[in-house]
């Protein structure tokens, strides 16, 4: 049997195993069954060689039979067109960064911006954080560490908010 024949009767095994734990949904998402990760997403194994085994993200393997996507390279990943985490159809996947994945979030509005005082865990309004942005343009030495005891937050953060890395919107 040729390399060709051997990739090719091994893809159709995958698929197959695949397909055990798939349901099809009316918007041609093939939704996984079987088990998920934390984050909502559906997990498999496959045999790395020796008898290892590694778990994989369905949509991710897919990914890789079908785009060639490298399962060693974090840089790029399988990403969701259909925005449906638990969907392995190859036609709702694509190839890219996160950069790009957080665009194509942005764009269709997926993500709630729950920045500054929409996010229900942060300790300070944006009015606050002016203010603190303020003082250490302006303050003396040690002013960082007074307003962070003033306010209940970290020095780091304060230093954070100084320089932009966080609030940096504000500025």
């Amino acid at each position: 049997m040729g390399a060709d024949r051997k990739a090719q009767v091994k893809m159709q095994a995958i698929m197959t195993r695949l397909m055990q734990h798939c349901h099809i949904d009316g918007n041609g998402c093939w939704i996984w069954t079987g088990c998920r990760s934390q984050g909502g997403y559906g997990k498999t194994h496959i045999c790395i060689g020796k008898g290892a085994v590694r778990r994989i993200s369905a949509h991710r393997l897919i990914a890789h039979l079908f785009y060639g996507l490298d399962l060693t390279d974090r840089s790029n990943q399988a990403n969701h067109k259909c925005d449906v985490r638990l969907c392995f159809n190859p036609d709702h996947i694509y190839v890219g960064s996160q950069k790009q994945n957080v665009a194509d979030c942005m764009q269709r509005k997926r993500r709630a911006d729950i920045r500054g005082n929409r996010n229900p865990q942060t300790k300070l309004t944006e009015t606050q954080v002016r203010s603190i942005q303020d003082r250490c343009a302006t303050g003396p030495r040690g002013t960082k560490t007074k307003i962070a005891r003033e306010y209940g937050i970290s020095e780091a953060l304060v230093r954070k908010i100084s320089m932009g890395t966080v609030w940096g919107w504000l500025k």
